[in-house]
């Protein structure tokens, strides 16, 4: 008996903006800002998930070991740009 798997892929980008995290303080600064638990125990490489982020509605994926994706609605992109930011200044 053949072992079936079954999967599914939903394209979730319209209207979105991506944004990309990268770096060695990465997940240190979108901790700031993220309400989840970002631990590789807890959100390894491949993990995507929705939350809040500066009240604005997000996808984050756990894209590469130091790289995060951020999708946002197009209309909240600036906003989340900003808080981003922000919480980048400690590392400058």
């Amino acid at each position: 008996m053949k072992n079936q798997h079954h999967f599914s892929a939903v394209d979730v980008s319209g209207q979105r903006t991506t944004i990309e995290l990268e770096g060695a303080h990465a997940r240190d600064v979108l901790a700031h800002l993220w309400e989840q638990d970002l631990r590789e125990k807890s959100f390894p490489v491949g993990s995507v998930s929705q939350g809040l982020i500066a009240k604005a509605p997000v996808i984050v994926c756990h894209v590469a070991p130091l790289r995060y994706r951020i999708m946002v609605r197009s209309s909240f992109a600036v906003h989340v740009w900003k808080a981003l930011v922000d919480a980048g200044e400690e590392w400058v």
